[in-house]
């Protein structure tokens, strides 16, 4: 876990480490066996806000690394984007920009010399109040759409803020 404790201790960083990843009652939950020592949340989008830029980039909530169970030093990286709007109201017009940011993030913030490193899983998730008829609608909006992130190609999944979508995961 010396990655994981690299990052809750560097000057820098800490200050955007996070127990929970939430916003506006919006989360993403965690299965209760995953230990909360086991993974760190990094706000990527209070980041940002801190820099006080003219003109801050558009960026996703939370960045997770999650400690593979069976491994030492192995790891899932989960980028999730919170959102309180459903279905029909959520505007996906700048949401493929918010992930496609998270690149610009590795590389101006000290998270570079953590991310520099292969991860067993890279899952990009939109976490909002959806219904599963919601979850198809959203489903659509994002499916021709693909982000590149660390040289793999991967789709925004939508998921409902009712349902666990960080489990325990084993490298291959």
């Amino acid at each position: 876990m010396l990655l994981l404790n690299k990052i809750r201790n560097d000057e820098t960083l800490k200050e955007f480490v996070d127990d929970t990843c939430c916003e506006e009652g919006i989360c993403a939950k965690f299965d209760s066996k995953i230990d909360k020592n086991d993974y760190i949340i990094i706000k990527v989008d209070e980041f940002y806000k801190s820099k006080k830029l003219s003109n801050t980039p558009k960026a996703i909530d939370c960045l997770i690394i999650l400690k593979c169970q069976d491994k030492t030093e192995t790891y899932a990286l989960f980028l999730i984007e919170l959102k309180k709007q459903k279905g029909k109201d959520l505007d996906p017009s700048g949401i493929p920009e918010k992930f496609r940011n998270v690149e610009k993030f590795v590389i101006e913030s000290d998270v570079k010399k953590y991310l520099n490193r292969h991860f067993e899983k890279i899952e990009l998730f939109l976490v909002s109040k959806m219904s599963m008829r919601d979850l198809g609608l959203e489903s659509k909006l994002f499916m021709n759409e693909k982000i590149e992130f660390r040289g793999q190609k991967k789709r925004i999944m939508p998921k409902s803020a009712n349902e666990i979508i960080i489990y325990p995961y084993y490298s291959k």
